[in-house]
């Protein structure tokens, strides 16, 4: 009787995180610079947005469905902005 009830919690436990659709992004770090175009100097204090969108497949093709994640950094006296490896 004990493992049946064990085993009817696991099957509910399975069966809610599927339902609540427990799905699990992640994105490699970014690394990049700011350059001024004309004189390919590096601009420090550059605000720098990285914007994780999900998107949903539709008739005449994918459309954006919601947010994920927004991340901003500041560019360093190099022009150097990095955003490290995520998990969403």
């Amino acid at each position: 009787m004990r493992i049946r009830i064990k085993a009817l919690i696991v099957g509910l436990v399975v069966v809610a995180f599927t339902l609540t659709g427990c799905t699990r992004y992640s994105a490699e770090p970014i690394e990049g610079w700011v350059i001024d175009a004309d004189t390919k100097k590096p601009i420090e204090g550059v605000i720098v947005v990285a914007n994780w969108q999900l998107h949903k497949s539709t008739i005449g093709g994918r459309i954006p469905a919601a947010h994920l994640n927004i991340m901003e950094t500041l560019t360093d006296k190099n022009g150097r902005f990095f955003f490290e490896k995520n998990q969403f």
